[in-house]
């Protein structure tokens, strides 16, 4: 997941040319946000948070949808404290 990070920060202009791209990319973080593994969550959660943070500064089009998953991961797992408490820490930090 660092890796695809690293990657889709790096060369956003490329991935951005073609919807597909910036759709698969996407999937694959809801996908892993939703993992039963709770490592796994955690991380990718931060992972989108930080290029969220990015791409609100550029007002990249990605940043939008990333907010959403965002959202709808978090209320997906309301039981989950651990992870509630990472998403409303890092929602603070990036609205700050």
């Amino acid at each position: 997941m660092t890796l695809l990070t690293e990657i889709w920060i790096s060369f956003t202009e490329y991935i951005d040319k073609k919807a597909d791209r910036v759709n698969f990319i996407q999937n694959i973080f809801k996908k892993c946000a939703r993992d039963r593994l709770r490592g796994l969550r955690i991380v990718t959660v931060s992972l989108m948070f930080r290029i969220l943070d990015k791409f609100a500064e550029e007002k990249n089009g990605s940043a939008p949808a990333l907010y959403k998953s965002l959202i709808f991961s978090l209320i997906e797992n309301p039981n989950d404290i651990q992870i509630r408490e990472h998403y409303f820490s890092n929602f603070i930090f990036l609205f700050d």
